[in-house]
């Protein structure tokens, strides 16, 4: 098996001699965010393989693809066990701002559980550009980043959470509901989960080519019709031509350091 620790420190330019603590995390969330773009590529390609440690690996780390929510949280979870810290998965529901509804995919979206001290923290690379960059305390304390402001809060009691999340300069919305005791337990529930968001006629993610990355400076998303980039609260919207999504990827690889021996 490949190891993961040393692969997935190069993949997003982590120093392979530098010890992960928690208190490192936060930095750890932001250079994931800046490496692993959110991407859909593998649902257009013939169909996804089963997931797997080594899948995850060979897809994200020696690839240098990108992948969905749950990909890229799982490969987190196993880098963050690796270095001995205490982490879970577990089942998410999104919350559609536009519907102002429950995405009818309950339990697909994949986050962690990471907890330190008897306190516990939510952390979340596949939540696309609206992704936390930071840990998000359990107990409501806000967390603030350049991305955002996020907060979990407990509306129906013990149990059951939300992740809020409020844009600069906005109010703040629901993001995802999710259930701490739901936790997933293995590669075949991710692979569930996988093959619900490839096959489903309701999946958001079925349709058509995705990218999306965040930069220092803003974000970049690549569509079949569309490149945006926004740089420092400005955007330039670029109109591709039949054949041009192949050309423009490669923008959404980030690779700070060579492959370990």
């Amino acid at each position: 098996m490949p190891d993961i620790n040393a692969l997935f420190r190069a993949r997003i330019g982590w120093d392979a001699q530098r010890p992960l603590a928690f208190e490192d995390i936060d930095d750890l969330l932001r250079e994931t965010a800046l490496s692993l773009p959110f991407e859909n590529l593998s649902l257009f390609q013939g169909g996804p393989e089963p997931i797997s440690e080594r899948s995850l690996l060979e897809k994200i780390a020696l690839r240098d693809e990108g992948g969905l929510c749950y990909e890229l949280n799982p490969l987190l979870y196993l880098f963050l066990r690796r270095n001995g810290l205490e982490a879970s998965l577990i089942r998410a529901t999104i919350f559609d701002e536009d519907s102002q509804d429950w995405l009818p995919l309950g339990g697909t979206h994949v986050a962690i559980l990471l907890w330190h001290q008897a306190q516990g923290y939510l952390l979340d690379c596949g939540y696309g550009l609206k992704q936390p960059l930071r840990m998000v305390p359990l107990c409501g304390e806000v967390a603030r980043s350049a991305n955002g402001d996020y907060r979990v809060a407990w509306p129906a009691g013990a149990g059951f959470a939300q992740l809020e999340r409020r844009p600069p300069g906005e109010g703040w919305r629901i993001a995802y509901g999710f259930d701490l005791d739901d936790e997933i337990a293995d590669c075949g529930a991710l692979s569930e989960i996988q093959r619900r968001i490839a096959e489903d006629p309701r999946s958001p993610f079925n349709k058509t080519r995705l990218m999306a990355l965040l930069t220092a400076e803003g974000s970049r998303v690549l569509t079949e019709e569309t490149l945006t980039e926004t740089r420092n609260g400005r955007q330039c919207r670029l109109a591709l031509a039949p054949g041009e999504f192949e050309i423009f990827h490669r923008l959404f690889t980030r690779r700070f350091s060579e492959l370990p021996a």
